[in-house]
């Protein structure tokens, strides 16, 4: 994970998936129940333990917004995005 944040620290996470539109960040949620949506970084702190779980780099604005999306879900990342669970 230190590759993916300001910090440059962290473990390592089990699975790691890049999201470059809505029906891939969909794809990726149903990977594993334990995630983690990220942007840029700019405000994570990961463990030197790492992250059970599928870590999702969110890397077009669409994946922020709810384009393409068909249910709105009260799922929200740091910046307020909505997202699908």
């Amino acid at each position: 994970m230190a590759d993916f944040n300001a910090y440059r620290i962290g473990g390592k996470a089990k699975y790691l998936a890049q999201a470059f539109d809505a029906d891939g960040l969909r794809r990726a949620l149903e990977l594993h129940p334990n995630r983690l949506i990220i942007g840029r970084g700019s405000k994570l702190l990961v463990s030197d333990g790492g992250f059970d779980g599928v870590v999702i780099l969110m890397r077009n604005s669409e994946c922020g917004t709810t384009a393409g999306f068909t249910r709105k879900r009260d799922l929200r990342g740091s910046g307020g995005f909505p997202a699908l669970s």
